[in-house]
């Protein structure tokens, strides 16, 4: 009898891993088919209220994450767009120092392994910055610090070039912020950080090519980051503003919206349509 009893617990636990094996695998299945209709890369502009959160997935196994909002409220956002079980993210960029942009990449240490660590180099004495420095160094994440001119290479044809910071430029944190062309084969777009006025303009006298489809509007659509120069030379056919609803600054204001509609580009709001995701093939981009 005994004997019995016990290969009747062997049968139901191999039942059930047989049934758990089948779900793992059918998940497996569709997880493939789903990134089989996607293009080969995605950029997700994070629902994260007043600040910055940029998802770049690339064909799904590799994650870049620029900015992470102002607290653990990026968490839910991005763990909707990570894949299932990836508890990895390979670079985390902090594009400057402000609460609304690294408020939250404590909490995201915290919760995924990180890689490589990608800062300008500026300082803050907050504690949200003095946070996010101690989880830096908990996680043992490896740092880099980049300035204008430089590449970083995310592997396949995928890469950030740097246009700003320039090193001793001794402007104010928003015109210290990494300002990056993400380039994947044709396609590319201008991720701006809160560069303002004096950062476009260096920019502009550069001999970098930023004609791209895609581009996120600086410091959230404030008046101080409309450059019309910077924005004809860019020429998006896609404007995106990362952006909380009410926000008491006036976020996004009438001029930008103007210059950005007198140019022909679409602009989409993460107040007005929360998330926002766009995918490329290489050669042009599309909404998701």
């Amino acid at each position: 009898m005994e004997g019995n009893r016990f290969s009747k617990y062997i049968n139901f636990f191999i039942a059930v891993a047989l049934l758990f094996a089948v779900f793992i695998w059918s998940y497996a299945i569709k997880a493939a088919e789903a990134n089989a209709s996607k293009g080969e890369v995605e950029i997700t502009f994070l629902d994260v209220g007043e600040g910055d959160a940029i998802l770049i997935s690339l064909g799904g196994s590799t994650q870049i994450l620029i900015d992470g909002g102002r607290d653990g409220g990026v968490l839910n956002p991005l763990d909707d767009q990570m894949p299932l079980f990836d508890k990895k993210i390979e670079y985390v960029v902090a594009t400057h120092p402000d609460a609304d942009h690294i408020g939250g990449l404590d909490e995201v240490f915290e919760s995924y392994k990180i890689e490589q660590f990608i800062e300008s180099g500026d300082k803050s004495d907050s504690a949200t910055y003095a946070k996010l420095q101690e989880a830096v160094k908990n996680e043992g994440a490896k740092t880099r610090i980049v300035s204008r001119g430089d590449v970083i290479r995310f592997g396949g044809e995928a890469r950030g070039v740097v246009l700003w910071p320039d090193e001793g430029s001794g402007f104010d944190s928003n015109n210290l912020s990494v300002v990056l062309k993400f380039e994947y084969k044709e396609s590319c777009a201008i991720l701006t950080g809160d560069a303002e006025l004096q950062a476009q303009e260096k920019i502009l006298g550069g001999d970098q090519n930023i004609q791209c489809e895609l581009y996120k509007v600086p410091h959230h659509g404030a008046a101080n980051g409309l450059d019309k120069r910077f924005i004809e030379k860019v020429k998006p056919k896609y404007a995106v503003i990362s952006v909380g609803e009410n926000n008491q600054y006036g976020h996004p204001t009438q001029a930008v919206l103007d210059s950005l509609a007198g140019i022909g580009a679409k602009i989409l709001r993460t107040d007005e349509l929360g998330t926002i995701s766009f995918e490329t093939d290489g050669k042009n981009w599309k909404e998701n």
